[in-house]
């Protein structure tokens, strides 16, 4: 049981780290886009 928990909360965090870079490459692009309009 503890393993499968383990598998969960490791999925869960690497689920949250993608999207959150994800997102901080997005507002990279977006702020580099402003900058040159």
């Amino acid at each position: 049981m503890m393993d499968f928990a383990l598998a969960v909360v490791i999925a869960t965090g690497i689920v949250f780290a993608v999207m959150y870079w994800y997102y901080y490459q997005i507002g990279k692009v977006e702020q580099a886009a402003k900058q040159n309009s």
